[in-house]
């Protein structure tokens, strides 16, 4: 079920994953998805935000993203009720560059109710900034 919002002449959406797309990513990539809710589920994908969106999960014992976030491109995402747990995916082989959650430069995160677990190899951060007003 896709719900549609009109506010001056703008549409946006609220998204189910994996009702109304199969992926995150999916839903991230459809500019109509301003609003991504996630079912009780664990989700093994690594994303890149590159637009503002908000992310809701059922939970944050029944909501897991098994991968690890950027955010960049002046976007501001907001996160809420979910784990993020790095040890899902490791980014360049076999050694984490970042953080499982890493914010560029010009990107905002605003989290509620996360818990956020490091990657179990090399030297991974919880969250990496690359840069703070």
């Amino acid at each position: 079920m896709i719900s549609f919002l009109a506010t001056t002449d703008v549409w946006s959406a609220t998204c189910l994953v994996p009702e109304d797309r199969d992926t995150i990513s999916a839903a991230v990539a459809d500019p109509l998805c301003d609003i991504i809710q996630l079912g009780a589920a664990t989700f093994p994908e690594s994303l890149t935000f590159s637009r503002s969106v908000t992310l809701s999960g059922a939970g944050i014992d029944n909501t897991v993203i098994n991968g690890l976030l950027t955010v960049s491109d002046a976007s501001v995402v907001q996160i809420s009720d979910m784990e993020i747990n790095g040890s899902g995916a490791v980014p360049n082989g076999s050694v984490c560059q970042s953080g499982t959650i890493e914010v560029l430069i010009g990107g905002l995160l605003r989290t509620s109710n996360v818990r956020v677990r490091p990657g179990l190899t090399g030297d991974c951060d919880s969250i990496f900034s690359d840069g703070f007003e």
